[in-house]
């Protein structure tokens, strides 16, 4: 499923293969993860349940600073973050924002670092939610 400004993917894999892959994905291309927001794990801190569902936090800064240098306000947007959740049913997405929608805003759309940017998310998430080959 795709709208405009986000890519939202069914997952063939459980939750923790699919995260486990996305992990195993960003470091293979030397991507520093910055943070892991665990949104169940928050929910159960203060009573409350939800399906699994975490977000990464991640990028490269030798290509976010060259965005940031053309316009500081792009801040908000950076680093990249993707998301696998889980719906009511068991079954795992994936999901992210298009970055030359989310760059718009900024004037920055047609910037070579975006342009690459939504071709390597694209990438990371076809090979983490792609069935493996036998």
């Amino acid at each position: 499923m795709e709208t405009n400004s986000l890519r939202i993917v069914k997952c063939v894999y459980s939750f923790s293969q699919t995260l486990r892959d996305l992990k195993s994905e960003l470091k293979k291309r030397e991507m520093s993860v910055f943070a892991e927001i665990d949104h169940r794990q928050n929910a159960a801190d203060v009573g409350l349940e939800m399906p699994q569902s975490i977000v990464l936090v991640f990028g490269a800064p030798k290509a976010g600073t060259q965005l940031l240098l053309e316009n500081p306000a792009i801040a908000l947007e950076l680093p990249l973050k993707i998301a696998v959740w889980e719906d009511d049913q068991k079954q795992v997405w994936m999901h992210y924002k298009n970055p030359t929608v989310m760059a718009e805003a900024y004037g920055l759309a047609k910037h070579p670092v975006i342009l690459a940017m939504q071709e390597l998310l694209a990438d990371i998430v076809r090979v983490v939610t792609s069935p493996a080959e036998n």
